[in-house]
């Protein structure tokens, strides 16, 4: 059987080619998780594309609106200023979608819930406040603890072009660790369903009258159940968007699909 058919276009053949499975209970466990470690390559590069072309976007009109937005401010070591004395205060960064994003106010000292309302940061002269948790809100201080020897910069502006140019510098960052990271998470999190599938697929072989060994079972688990995977990421783009996919169907999918894979194996073990 062509092995590009039997693993690396199995995320389709394996919904209509018996092969794949054929070939499946043929091979050892280090193939299945080298599957395994195949499909959450593709996981993490789908998650970037979509990344790249829904979360990024937005990310970068949000950034540009701020920079062209909030006011420009002076740090020194006794705190924050307004480089623009005639702004008024408390300033309100309001975005027309996302609503209240920040407020200025160096005139401020104590900050409560009410003050913060909305919003999700609140900045004093001395203090950044936050909401850390349903009606609790915590602080950072804007002056750092200066350790004997260390000399801070009298001055410095902090404006939209800046907090611009910081953003862009996470964004490349981001893009080069988040691959990295999803690999990783999507690995595991497929050796730990195709594990508790295998378990289905251990009471579904006291079917079969050619008994396998658990591990041509939890390699034809791993197969078998990239059939509700590729179901689910392509529910996950347009057009497909829109259908209803609950989880319970694809754990079902899944299922019906562990039983073909064994009664398929087994009819061809029953023929030689």
């Amino acid at each position: 059987m062509n092995k590009f058919a039997t693993f690396f276009a199995a995320p389709l053949t394996a919904f209509f080619m018996p092969g794949v499975y054929r070939d499946a209970s043929k091979k050892n466990t280090g193939r299945a998780i080298l599957y395994l470690a195949y499909l959450a390559f593709l996981s993490a590069v789908l998650s970037m594309a979509l990344i790249s072309s829904v979360v990024t976007p937005k990310g970068d009109q949000l950034f540009q609106w701020i920079a062209q937005n909030v006011p420009p401010m002076v740090w020194t070591a006794e705190g924050l200023s307004m480089e623009k004395p005639d702004i008024q205060q408390p300033y309100v960064l309001k975005h027309p979608e996302y609503g209240d994003l920040a407020v200025f106010n160096m005139n401020q000292v104590n900050v409560t819930n009410a003050n913060l309302g909305r919003a999700y940061i609140y900045v004093t002269s001395k203090k950044v406040f936050f909401r850390s948790s349903p009606g609790t809100l915590d602080s950072r201080s804007v002056i750092p603890e200066v350790r004997p020897g260390q000399q801070l910069p009298q001055k410095v502006r902090l404006t939209g072009e800046l907090i611009l140019k910081f953003y862009q510098n996470m964004k490349r960052a981001v893009t080069t660790i988040i691959p990295v990271i999803l690999f990783i998470v999507f690995f595991f999190l497929y050796l730990f369903w195709n594990l508790l599938y295998s378990l289905i697929g251990l009471l579904l072989n006291l079917l079969r009258k050619n008994k396998l060994s658990y591990g041509a079972i939890f390699h034809l688990t791993c197969f078998a159940t990239t059939t509700g995977l590729t179901l689910t990421w392509a529910k996950l783009f347009p057009p497909l968007r829109s259908i209803p996919w609950p989880v319970i169907l694809a754990v079902l999918v899944n299922i019906t699909y562990i039983f073909f894979a064994l009664k398929i194996t087994d009819r061809e073990s029953t023929k030689a």
